[in-house]
């Protein structure tokens, strides 16, 4: 399965990212480790996106528990393969579903708690 996002390593099907390479390369190959640390940087600027939030709103804790699961979750589930689901006729890729479930969720928590 390709990803739709362009952060994942170089393939067979395309080169992959600059970010997916300068980590491919730190880690000398080590796909795992290249893939989680991509994934996290992503996750550690979509939480910063949310930094307005807290300043506002003086909720750091959870703004903190929050990003931690953001980074966890892009990190950890966004580039497996968990198969494909179809809805309205078209393939959708469940670990996305389930990443961009989990990042509203937590970027509603931090908005709304």
């Amino acid at each position: 399965m390709k990803t739709d996002w362009k952060w994942a390593m170089a393939d067979y099907e395309d080169t992959g990212s600059a970010l997916g390479r300068y980590f491919y390369i730190l880690f000398k190959g080590n796909h795992y480790l290249a893939d989680f640390c991509a994934r996290g940087t992503i996750g550690i600027l979509i939480s910063l996106s949310l930094i307005s939030i807290p300043v506002i709103r003086y909720n750091w804790v959870i703004y903190g528990l929050c990003s931690l699961g953001i980074i966890l979750t892009n990190s950890f589930i966004s580039w497996r393969n968990l198969g494909e689901f179809k809805l309205l006729g078209k393939e959708i890729s469940l670990a996305e579903t389930i990443v961009w479930g989990l990042i509203v969720l937590f970027s509603c928590i931090i908005v709304y708690y």
